[in-house]
């Protein structure tokens, strides 16, 4: 009988599980498809779109061939990668889901390392993080300024992976050094800036800005490596996101993106 008790809870259990899985995962889809509408008219990014923009953002968007794609293109791509929370933590294993949106300033990306599941997002002006178990309880869910702020430079130092997006009009451009351009943008009630940094062949390495590490601003660099031609364009492939703070820096996310597709 202890046996048959055992067996039956733990049916109940992975049944909870299967069921707060599929309940997580269709939230975030109708977040994503509430961001995902594209016009059926396309239009073409052409040379001379990016007449206006510095030369140096200007030649970097010609180097990963940005001409002849639609503008107005979403993108959807996975990550394998680690990530940890504190210097002293272990690094986690995490496969992810990233979808960015043509239509507005916006991403969602969805987080599965077991047992946890996350979704971070940015949509109409304002960034959430959601931590959640098994999908069955949310453990924290953090709104607010500091979070639209995080969230909004998140989408912006990531946008060398989806380069069509360098051209939104929500961004402001200023050369700050031969290899360094400030980008600001905004979005209704937050702004947000950083700066890119190029090497000699003409490629961004680098993102600097500062974000909110708590409550507290700090320095952050986000890493653009192994750049590859995937779906026409040519992107970074490995990222890597790091705290500088004044006892050293701090890697604390690294991933390979794969599955990468404009659509």
């Amino acid at each position: 009988m202890i046996l048959v008790a055992i067996s039956i809870l733990s049916g109940l259990f992975f049944l909870l599980v299967a069921f707060g899985y599929l309940n997580f995962n269709s939230k975030v889809q109708s977040e994503i498809d509430s961001i995902s509408n594209i016009e059926s008219i396309q239009s073409v990014i052409k040379k001379n779109d990016l007449d206006s923009l510095p030369d140096l953002l200007k030649n970097y968007l010609l180097k990963v061939n940005i001409t002849g794609n639609p503008l107005e293109s979403n993108l959807y791509f996975e990550q394998n990668g680690k990530i940890r929370m504190y210097p002293s933590n272990k690094w986690l294993p995490f496969k992810a889901k990233q979808f960015m949106s043509a239509d507005q300033p916006a991403f969602i990306w969805k987080a599965n390392s077991f047992p946890m599941l996350v979704r971070d997002k940015f949509m109409d002006g304002r960034g959430e993080m959601k931590i959640n178990l098994l999908g069955i309880k949310n453990i924290e869910v953090a709104t607010g300024t500091k979070i639209d702020q995080g969230s909004l430079t998140r989408y912006l130092g990531e946008l060398p992976v989806y380069p069509n997006a360098l051209l939104d009009n929500h961004i402001q451009w200023e050369v700050i050094d031969i290899d360094a351009l400030k980008a600001t943008i905004q979005v209704n009630n937050t702004t947000v800036n950083g700066i890119f940094y190029f090497d000699r062949e003409g490629m961004i390495t680098s993102f600097k800005t500062k974000r909110y590490m708590l409550d507290t601003l700090k320095d952050f660099t986000g890493i653009f490596n192994n750049y590859k031609i995937i779906d026409g364009l040519i992107i970074p492939t490995e990222l890597t996101a790091i705290w500088n703070l004044e006892e050293g820096d701090y890697p604390y996310f690294k991933c390979n993106i794969v599955n990468y597709e404009l659509k």
